[in-house]
């Protein structure tokens, strides 16, 4: 809502919220309260505590603060969303000579744990098709474009107007995969196994070589990528 300065002449101004971001940084991560002199110059600073700070904004905006979360959403943070997709199937598009007949038709997809920090996703697969934790175990991710730690190369894909894990997901599957850059498989060619997957009912997570960590590790790992 558009505040008008005229409308608050009379009115003396106490203390100052005023939110702080690192140069290199495009997202406030820091918040300092200022206590003002009567006629409003700074005279201190403190750093609030994060539930005297929530108590009071929650207080300023009533029931706006209730907010529905996510059937499938397992974490969130500033410029942080993590969540799980079940095992249902997607249309697939591709720039790989072998595959590229197949673009558009449907294919199994596994179990899917997505992160994405700020503007970078990653994602990994699941072995079981059912809400994941921090301590469950991951599977390499079986798609071309993505490498061996999780991280998507979205290369000329249009990134979703909307930060929702259907956006998201959405982008993800359209995005034509053009380029293999890791080996998720136990055995075998991951261009193969695509290639016979295609109208089929059942991705084969059995296939699928550990990704060497959990959840939990592999949110930590994505810090330095974010």
């Amino acid at each position: 809502m558009e505040v008008r300065l005229g409308e608050w002449e009379g009115w003396i101004p106490s203390w100052a919220l005023v939110a702080y971001r690192r140069e290199e940084e495009a997202t406030p991560s820091a918040v300092l309260a200022w206590k003002l002199d009567e006629e409003g110059q700074p005279v201190g600073a403190y750093h609030p505590q994060g539930e005297a700070l929530a108590v009071f904004l929650g207080a300023l905006e009533g029931e706006r603060t209730v907010e529905w979360v996510h059937p499938r959403l397992l974490a969130r943070g500033p410029g942080l969303a993590v969540w799980w997709r079940p095992a249902w199937p997607a249309p697939m598009w591709w720039t790989i000579p072998e595959l590229a007949p197949l673009s558009g038709k449907i294919f199994p997809q596994p179990p899917l744990v997505f992160i994405r920090r700020k503007n970078q996703v990653f994602t990994f697969a699941l072995e079981r098709e059912e809400r994941p934790g921090k301590d469950t175990p991951l599977l390499m991710a079986p798609y071309p474009n993505t490498n061996g730690r999780g991280w998507v190369c979205w290369g000329s894909g249009e990134k979703p107007l909307e930060d929702t894990p259907e956006a998201w997901e959405a982008a993800f599957f359209a995005s034509a995969f053009t380029h293999t850059t890791a080996q998720p498989l136990r055995r075998g060619s991951l261009l193969k196994l695509w290639k016979g997957l295609a109208g089929k009912g059942h991705f084969p997570t059995r296939r699928l070589r550990g990704a060497g960590l959990t959840l939990g590790e592999a949110l930590e790992r994505t810090r330095g990528r974010g």
